[in-house]
This record gives C-alpha cells, structure tokens and sequence, in this order.
C-alpha cells in the first residue's frame, strides 16, 4: 500500500502568507519551467539532427553522387 506523504512547507509558511496562493504560484513556476525546459530540449534535439545531417553528408562512407 502507498501512503502519499505530504509536505510539511504547510507549516513553516507565515501566517500572512496566503498559503493556497503560495502554493498556485508554486504550481505556475513548475509548469513554465517545464515548458521552458521542454522547449530546449526541442531546439537542442533540432540542432543535433541538423548537425548529424551536415556529418553524413561529408561522411567519405556515405552512397551518393
């Protein structure tokens, strides 16, 4: 059986600090950053093809013209 354990950053925030906010702008930043981090690794996957294609192309072993 798994027991989801639960953070404890519940009670170390102030208690000024609107915790269910907190925790949206949490939410938020996690899903830019993912969305950051997918977007490079697009454009990184992207160059490699393009460079894998300029190396087989001078490749002396390559069947062409």
């Amino acid at each position: 059986m798994f027991l989801a354990q639960i953070s404890d950053d519940e009670d170390d925030t102030h208690p000024n600090i609107d915790t269910p906010s907190l925790f949206r702008w949490r939410h938020q930043a996690r899903l830019e950053r993912m969305e950051r981090d997918q977007k490079e690794k697009e454009e990184f996957q992207k160059g490699r093809e393009e460079y894998e294609l300029i190396i087989f192309e001078q490749s002396p072993y390559t069947l062409g013209p």
